[in-house]
């Protein structure tokens, strides 16, 4: 019984031994110019692991390199750190069939005349058997996508090989956001002044609201109950709001505006009023409306722009109507003055005439 336990344990053993060997050799490449070094032939499903170090004129660097050889797609590098060589050396693959890869390296030399001589020493482990010797066809290979690249200056590339800030993103999107839904944290990015503070700047997307907001924070802490969200844009409506997160129309603000120029569009403007066909209130019916109503005809009364606000390009349509209105009133009362004048200057002349006649008579009497 004793002896099948340790049987037992020993095939245990030399299985996780097994499961856990790794493969792994070494290539190196050395002349001046570029280079285009075969890799070797990968097993789909496999990850291969590459150490790099360079030697030679104008480079003394190197890298870490992880590559996967997927089934059904092109390998990719899922990762790389290293230093000033990212735009030098690319990867290259592409898939024989669907149990094998070929993978490749290029080297871009950068020496003046690319005189210098570059030593590349690929140190490769993989978790399955691979073979160096098999070369495949570079012509049948295409550049490999790099999925996370981390510089030794800490900058870091999604989708790029040569990151050029903290996080450069390529060719994919972001995506934030929680767990479950309705929640008013759904994802925040802050702009901070320095560090262990909010002081400064925020998006914001509030799941619960269904609210985008874009924000600022003014105090010198780090609570986000101070936030103030300077603008709300409503995701069922793409409603903007300013000052307020509840916008009901296209554009709402809490607050004053000041600008230079607005420009309205509107379909009715009031020259309506100058055609013939326009029936013009007479003054007594004005007068009786104001008597009767508190306000002009076509203008809200004081307690309707307090309930609804104000229409700018209505407003200004309506106080037109009523200038040009006004223009039609002081136009017929200018002829009206104009005939009384004229009746005037008759009266005053018959009035002098009856003088003269008056006076003539009396002259006769005498």
């Amino acid at each position: 019984m004793k002896r099948i336990l340790l049987l037992s344990f020993f095939v245990l053993l030399f299985t996780v031994q097994v499961s856990a060997q790794l493969y792994e050799q070494q290539i190196s490449a050395s002349s001046a110019g570029d280079q285009t070094i075969a890799l070797g032939r990968y097993r789909i499903g496999t990850l291969i692991d590459i150490k790099l170090s360079i030697l030679g004129g104008w480079t003394e660097d190197g890298g870490s390199y992880q590559i996967a050889a997927d089934w059904g797609g092109t390998p990719r590098v899922i990762f790389r750190s290293e230093g000033h060589i990212a735009t030098r050396l690319k990867f290259y693959g592409y898939k024989e069939n669907n149990a094998y890869a070929y993978i490749f390296a290029t080297w871009d030399n950068q020496s003046p005349g690319e005189s210098s001589v570059n030593e590349l020493k690929f140190y490769i482990s993989s978790n399955t058997e691979f073979n160096t010797n098999l070369t495949g066809n570079f012509s049948n290979a295409t550049e490999l996508v790099s999925d996370l690249a981390v510089s030794t200056s800490g900058k870091v590339g999604i989708g790029t090989s040569a990151p050029n800030e903290k996080l450069t993103l390529v060719d994919g999107q972001m995506f934030i956001g929680h767990t479950s839904v309705n929640q008013t944290e759904s994802g925040r990015i802050r702009f901070s002044e320095y560090t262990n503070s909010f002081q400064g700047a925020y998006i914001h997307y509030d799941g619960n609201a269904n609210n985008f907001n874009i924000g600022v924070h003014p105090g010198v802490d780090s609570n986000s109950a101070n936030d103030i969200n300077a603008i709300s844009i409503v995701r069922n409506n793409g409603n903007v709001g300013i000052g307020t997160s509840s916008p009901t129309h296209k554009l709402s603000v809490k607050g004053t505006i000041r600008s230079r120029e607005i420009e309205c569009e509107f379909d009715n403007w009031p020259d309506y009023v100058f055609a013939d066909a326009y029936q013009l209130k007479s003054l007594d019916e004005v007068s009786a409306f104001i008597k009767e109503n508190g306000h002009l005809p076509n203008i809200p009364s004081a307690l309707e722009v307090e309930n609804n606000g104000v229409k700018l390009t209505e407003m200004s349509a309506s106080l037109l109507e009523k200038v040009e209105e006004l223009t039609l009133y002081t136009i017929s009362q200018e002829e009206k003055i104009k005939d009384l004048t004229e009746q005037n200057q008759e009266l005053k002349n018959q009035e002098a005439l009856i003088q003269s006649l008056l006076e003539r008579i009396e002259k006769l009497e005498k």
